[in-house]
Formats: structure tokens, sequence, C-alpha cells
């Protein structure tokens, strides 16, 4: 009898130490994770994904602001893994504010690919602004680096992308053709030399779309003030800077009719220019109403 109860009380003393010995061996879930990652994830299910992810959530037990970089890197990966790239920026941008530099480890550069990460990511989702303001902080502090031109390149695009229609205003234009014009004289930049080039033609054309507006403005305003002094300048500023020895038929078509539209605006006569051939100026106030088409305020612009 005492035989049997000390076999009892053997086989439950071997079963808590297996236990033990199973709970110790997954105390860092991260390894663990590691290992797996060797198995094909598309084939796991996702009850079990979540299930591994709430196991190193209940491991680490810290919160957002006391995670580290370590922690906060792997669930960066884990983000990126799964395609949530709004949770992988959450993470990098912590990643940043917390950074020290290791002195025992080459680890400089680190930061400086956490940077291009976080501003290729906000590029991704759409955040242009914030990814234009990534990118001229990643080139301000690394000029030298060997990513440069695709930063520069980024960051026209960023911008290209930002800029509004002709109507408003056109800051970022101007400073994408600035950045175009820069990335262009770099003989070392030749990888995305095409796609500035392209870009920097479009942004130069919506700036003399624009000016063409301030100038019909002009134009509307002289009707009433009875002054085309301000007109006649725009037009001066546009031939010096957009129209100036024009060598293609269309640029020098342009130069003519808003000559001649400015004009006949002062001999008080009708003409419709070639560029506004589709749509009625709104401009011309000063006709009958007879002569004009009713609009709605949206089909003004």
């Amino acid at each position: 009898m005492q035989f049997l109860k000390k076999s009892i009380l053997f086989i439950v003393f071997l079963n808590f130490l297996n236990l033990f010995c199973e709970d110790t061996a997954q105390k860092n879930p991260v390894s663990d994770l590691k290992v797996n990652e060797n198995v094909s994830k598309k084939n796991e299910s996702f009850f079990n994904r979540r299930k591994r992810e709430k196991k190193i959530g209940a491991y680490l037990k810290k919160e957002f602001k006391d995670l580290t970089i370590e922690e906060l890197e792997f669930n960066k990966n884990l983000d990126l893994k799964n395609n949530n790239k709004e949770g992988a920026a959450r993470y990098l941008e912590r990643m940043i504010a917390i950074w020290k530099p290791n002195p025992k480890q080459k680890d400089s550069d680190r930061l400086c690919q956490f940077r291009l990460e976080l501003a290729n990511l906000y590029f991704d989702l759409g955040l242009l602004e914030k990814a234009s303001r990534s990118y001229k902080e990643f080139l301000k502090n690394y000029p030298g680096n060997t990513n440069a031109e695709f930063v520069y390149y980024k960051l026209i695009c960023c911008l290209f992308n930002e800029s509004g229609v002709s109507e408003r205003d056109q800051a970022e234009t101007k400073e994408a053709c600035k950045l175009a014009s820069e990335f262009l004289e770099r003989e070392t930049f030749v990888t995305y030399r095409d796609q500035v080039k392209k870009m920097l033609a479009l942004c130069n054309k919506k700036l003399l779309d624009a000016e063409i507006n301030v100038f019909n403005y002009y134009l509307n305003r002289s009707v009433v003030k009875k002054n085309y002094l301000p007109a006649q300048q725009r037009l001066d500023y546009i031939k010096e800077n957009f129209l100036n020895n024009p060598q293609s038929q269309e640029g020098k078509k342009l130069l003519s009719d808003l000559e001649e539209q400015l004009k006949a605006f002062k001999e008080k006569r009708r003409y419709v220019p070639q560029y506004l051939k589709d749509k009625e100026p709104f401009y011309m106030a000063f006709f009958p109403k007879k002569d004009r088409k009713k609009r709605s305020y949206g089909q003004r612009f």
C-alpha cells in the first residue's frame, strides 16, 4: 500500500516537472517566433497568428511607451509582414524618438535607415506632407548618403502630387521646379532623370496656366477699374519667365493670343483666344447678357 502511494506521488512529481520544463522552454516567444518563421506563413491560419501575437504581448507585459528598440523593431517587422503600414509607421516613430546610439556597436547607419523607411511608409500611405518633411530632414542630416538620389526623386514626387490645380496656390509647384532643376544639374543622378524631366515640364506648364489665370483676372478687373496696367505687367512677366523667345509653334500662338486678347479688351471688342475656345471666359462681363451663356458657379472656373 505504501509502495502504491509512493508510486502515485512520484508520477505526479514527474508530470509537474514536465509542465515546468515546457513553460521555461517557452519563456522567450520572440526566439520561438524566429524559429517558426521558417514555416510558410501562407498556411498559417488567422486564429493561429493572433494566438501567437497574443502570446508575445502577454510575455512583454509592457505599455507602448516602455518598449525597447528591439521590441519595437520586432513589432514593426510583424506589422509589415501583415501589411499593416500604419502600425509599422507608429513603431518607427517611437524608435526614432527614443533612439540612442551604442558606442560598442557600429550602428550609426540604423537611425538613417529608420528615417528613410518611415518616410517611404508615409509616402505609401498617401501622407504627402509628412513624407516631404521626412525626406527634407533626411537630406539635411545625411546629404552625402548613397540614397540621396532616391530621396531627391521621392521628395519631388511628393511636392508634385501636393501641388493643386492651376487656380490654387502654386508654392509646392515652384518648390518642385526648384528641386527638379537642382536634381538635373547633378550629373551623377541618372536613374530617375527621365521621370524628373517629365515632372519639371508639367510643373512649368502648371505655373504658366496659373499666371494666365492671374492675367485673365486682371483683365476682368480692368473692365471696372478702367486700368489695364496690371494686366500689361502680368503679360510682361509671362513673356520674360515663360514665353521668352518661344521656339515651338504652340508657344508662339499662345503669346500672340495673349497680346491680342489684351488689345481686344482695350478696344472693347470680343476676342476669344485659342486656349479658351472650349469655354467662354468668365471675365467678359462688359458684353450684353444676351451674348453670354448662363453657367453655374462651378463652371466659371
